[in-house]
């Protein structure tokens, strides 16, 4: 009995390390079901989902900076409701809490500034740069930024999803604000 359990843990971490890019795609479908938008703090958004076409979701709306970003600290949460009840688990997947500086320096101009620099009004940056300081207290826009479904790996059962940014204040213990977006694949 310990044997094959060994086997399948043994495959499963195999499976992980090559991107279970065997693995079928279990949903075919994406939708966001609810944007929960913070509308005071530090950073405050007022976002909306609308259809550009049958099968295409934008994302279009406004985020302000009311305070310095270095002043600024983040963590995401992810939670799963298998029948879509409003009856969420917590996944193991998660983003440690960090400054968000070091978010947007690093992650965010690989991999969502160059789509962006397209349909809002970010700042754009030199590839190498610092993002960071480029960001002032402002609001800015984005217009029809398409949201790819691939940002889901193929493996993630159908079901409801709901994505928390819990937004601190630096070395503060309390979360100040959250940002919850609740998404549905099928």
């Amino acid at each position: 009995m310990w044997l094959h359990l060994f086997f399948t843990l043994t495959l499963v971490v195999v499976a992980n390390c090559i991107n279970l890019s065997f693995i079928p795609k279990l949903w075919n479908n994406m939708d966001i079901v609810k944007i929960q938008n913070m509308k005071s703090g530090a950073f405050e958004t007022d976002f909306k989902t609308k259809r550009y076409n049958r099968s295409t979701l934008v994302i279009c709306g406004t985020f302000t900076f009311n305070d310095d970003i270095p002043n600024i600290e983040f963590d995401i949460k992810f939670f799963y409701s298998p029948l879509g009840n409003n009856q969420f688990m917590l996944m193991p997947y998660m983003w440690r809490r960090g400054p968000l500086c070091d978010f947007f320096n690093q992650y965010f101009q690989k991999y969502v500034q160059p789509v962006l620099e397209d349909v809002s009004d970010v700042p754009k940056a030199v590839k190498g740069q610092p993002v960071c300081p480029l960001y002032v207290k402002k609001t800015y826009t984005i217009q029809e930024y398409y949201l790819p479904e691939d940002i889901f790996p193929n493996y993630f059962q159908p079901g409801t999803y709901k994505c928390e940014l819990n937004f601190y204040n630096v070395n503060g213990a309390e979360i100040q604000q959250t940002l919850v977006v609740i998404l549905k694949l099928y």
